[in-house]
Formats: C-alpha cells, structure tokens, sequence
C-alpha cells in the first residue's frame, strides 16, 4: 500500500492504520485454523483495508488535482515583468514598474 501512498499524507493516516492493526489484532491473538468466527474476522479486515485504500487515493486524489495542479498554474503567472538586463533597482523605479504593469494586465 506503501507504494500508492505520497509522503506528505503519511501522518494523516495513521488513526486510520492503528484502526486497521486493531482489526488484525484478534488474528493473532485469538483466532486458530479451526476458529468458527474466521470469516467474520477476515471480512472486517477486507473491509479495513477498502477504507483505507479509498481514503489514500482521495489524498493522494486531492495532492495531484487540486493543490499541484494550483501550484504549477501559478507558477507560470507573470507578477511582474523585470527587465532582462541584470541590474539592481531602486524602490521607487521598482514600484512605478509594477504600477505599470498592473495597469496594463487590468
């Protein structure tokens, strides 16, 4: 699961990870090869495991969609646009060159 998982999300999930070893608790503590509750047990954990599948796809769903593809369209906004010869600017020309531009992309 590990594999589909983006790393930043990887400290959201983990009440939904101690839930899920609570549902494999009783397969080690208390269930045998001839347990008359295994099929209960498994479909708990099979269930577990859906839900917390889902719930990484809609993170990772999230991540992909929605905030990288915001970044990289802002990414490409222009703020401003600076001169291509390297010089330093005052405050003042600074200001007045934003001021201008901002009237002209109004």
């Amino acid at each position: 699961m590990e594999d589909i998982c983006i790393a930043e999300f990887q400290g959201q999930w983990l009440p939904h990870l101690e839930d899920l070893q609570y549902k494999l608790r009783p397969g080690m503590i208390k269930l045998t090869w001839t347990s008359l509750n295994i099929e209960g047990y498994l479909h708990r954990l099979h269930n577990g495991l859906v839900k917390l599948e889902q719930l990484i796809i809609n993170m990772n769903d999230i991540m992909v969609n929605r905030i990288e593809n915001n970044l990289q369209a802002l990414s490409k906004t222009v703020l401003i646009d600076l001169p291509q010869e390297a010089k330093a600017l005052s405050l003042d020309v600074f200001a007045q060159m934003l001021e201008v531009w901002i009237r002209v992309e109004s």
